[in-house]
């Protein structure tokens, strides 16, 4: 009996360890891709893709789990241009001036990296941004 206590507390212990790991840099960088392909989507009409006009990279710096069961993470993203604002078409370099002003490849969006903070939860097909 004793052996068997001891057995389900053993089990139960890594249940409960399986389920609080924090989401990995991979799973995060998977959530970013993600996140970049609906933009692609949204300024497609546009004639510009995201992953086409800008560099993205997330460094993680925090993953602080939450009383509720998702994880906080803080990240520094940095925005780098991949052309110039005249390699864009017409409708590109209208929405690209008004979300971030005229741009070159090479600049650094912003001024260089910008400290974001979003939450993630394990569903049933992995790792997710949530509110």
């Amino acid at each position: 009996m004793k052996f068997l206590k001891t057995v389900f507390t053993a089990v139960l212990t890594l249940a409960l360890v399986a389920c609080s790991n924090a989401p990995s840099d991979a799973d995060v960088q998977a959530v970013t891709q993600q996140s970049l392909q609906q933009v692609d989507q949204q300024l497609a009409p546009l004639g510009l893709r995201w992953s086409d006009v800008f560099d993205t990279q997330v460094k993680i710096k925090n993953k602080a789990k939450q009383d509720d069961g998702r994880w906080l993470v803080e990240a520094d993203t940095t925005i780098t241009a991949k052309k110039d604002m005249k390699e864009l078409p017409e409708n590109a370099q209208m929405a690209v001036l008004g979300l971030f002003g005229e741009i070159k490849k090479g600049q650094a969006i912003g001024g260089g990296a910008v400290t974001t903070k979003f939450y993630m939860q394990k569903g049933d097909n992995g790792w997710m941004a949530v509110r």
